[in-house]
Formats: structure tokens, sequence, C-alpha cells
């Protein structure tokens, strides 16, 4: 069996998010490495890191919240990250309490909303049964967030801003080298930290050099847990090829415009033991 995730306790009253310590478990546990089977319900940190780093993104999302999904993040609000400093191989700091409650409450809404249509609902079921998976468990291991997935386009247009840049930041030094004297278009040129960029993108899973998303290293992310979590202890060659084709029908149902039914490219992305 996979690690066990202890169950969320419902705060009372509102029933909808696991307390703050949980939160942040959960979190740590979705890391595992970059090329790791450990990693446990990925989609939800993989939403957090967009949260962090769209703060704007983040204020609509709780603009957009019902009133009881308000009154249940609102305990979260106030509260600051434990003030630990974190490993040189993670640059991203500790994610705000509201950061991560908000993005518990969007991956929820994402799996009620999924199961409306009911061919989705009982292929869940189905998936859930043979084998002997909590449905509600089934649906967080396989949550895409589709905004992580829509930022492709994002970062190509970001890989040809920063052609551009590069010609203007030679430019730039060029001009500084000989004490010439800078024009307007030059001023100001901050170029981001190629290293720090390639980290995010990588910790996303969207570093490939590739305009297709099935290609992305995203559903290595999602795919490897999830397989996993379905096997078990289980890892017959049989029951593999089971769960390769359960997994790619379970997220392409969830997510048909962001995967096609492609057990053959779920073995690709598979990382086993």
């Amino acid at each position: 069996m996979p690690r066990r995730i202890p169950h969320p306790r419902p705060r009372q009253g509102l029933t909808r998010i696991p307390e703050e310590g949980e939160l942040r478990t959960l979190y740590e546990q979705s890391r595992g490495s970059r090329d790791s089977q450990e990693g446990q319900m990925p989609g939800y940190r993989l939403l957090v890191m967009y949260l962090q780093r769209f703060p704007i993104e983040t204020g609509i999302a709780i603009n957009n919240l019902g009133s009881a999904e308000r009154k249940a993040i609102q305990p979260f609000q106030y509260r600051t990250p434990p003030h630990t400093v974190p490993p040189p191989s993670r640059r991203m700091p500790q994610p705000k309490a509201s950061t991560l409650a908000l993005a518990w409450l969007l991956m929820e809404r994402d799996n009620k909303r999924v199961v409306q249509p009911a061919g989705v609902l009982a292929a869940v079921k189905e998936v859930a049964q043979a084998w002997q998976r909590n449905p509600k468990d089934l649906l967080r291991w396989s949550f895409v967030p589709r905004r992580v997935a829509e930022l492709l386009p994002v970062r190509e247009a970001n890989l040809a801003d920063r052609q551009i840049d590069a010609r203007r930041v030679r430019a730039l030094r060029q001009r500084q080298a000989r004490d010439l004297p800078i024009p307007p278009e030059l001023h100001g040129l901050e170029p981001t930290s190629r290293a720090n960029e390639r980290q995010w993108w990588g910790a996303l899973g969207l570093d490939k050099n590739s305009s297709k998303l099935t290609r992305q290293r995203l559903w290595t992310l999602i795919f490897t847990p999830l397989v996993n979590y379905l096997l078990g202890k289980d890892h017959s060659q049989k029951s593999y090829r089971k769960a390769t084709r359960d997994a790619s029908r379970l997220v392409n149902l969830r997510y048909p415009d962001l995967w096609p039914n492609a057990p053959e490219l779920v073995r690709k992305r598979f990382i086993r033991s």
C-alpha cells in the first residue's frame, strides 16, 4: 500500500478545509523529487506553487469564492508561514496558510464539478472499486490544476521575449563598456535570472522545449504518483498495464482538452521503482 495520508479532519461547522498542519504536511508530501514516484497528490502542490507565483490570481480566486467558502478560508487569512530556512535546493518560500487553504478549496471545487456528468462519476466509482480506493481520494490524486497546464503558451511567449531581451542586454553592455550614452529604450533593463526561471518552470513540469502539452514533464508528475497509488504493492505487469489504462482514462474523462486517452503515453511517463 502507498504511504497513508491522514484523512483531513473537518473544521466544525465548515467541514471543508483541513487544519493548517495537515495542509503543510500534504504540501510537503506532494513534493517528492524531480523524478520520484513518492510525490503524493501532486496537483495540489502545483496549484499552491501557481498561487504563490501569481498573487493577483490568488486575489481574484478569493473574490470569486462563495459565502460558505469565504467563511471557511477566513481563519487562515491572517496567519504567517513558519519561520524556517528553506534548503538551498528549494528557492520557493513557505506558502501562506491562506494559500494552502485556497488551493484545497479550488481542488475540491474542481473535483465536485468534474463528477457532475454521470459518465465521469460512474468511471470514478468503477476505478475506485476495482482498486479498492476511496473515490474522494482518487479524485484528489487525479486532480490536474488547469491553471498550470494553461501556462504553457505563457512560457513560450516568455522564451520569445527573452530572445529579444538578450539582444537588448548585449546592446546595453556594449554601450556601457564603451562609455556611450544609453538610449531610453534600454533604460531599466533588468533581466531575470535564467536559472531561477528554469527552476520555476521545471518545478511546474513545463520545462520541455515543445509546444505540445502532452510532451511536458507535468504528466510525469501527475501520472507516476497516480499509477503507484492504484497499484499499491502489486507491481505485476498485468496490474501495471491495467493501472496505466485506468489512470489515462480517468484523467482524460476529467480533462479531455488537456490529455488524450493514451495509456501508452502514460507508460512512457511512468517511472517504475
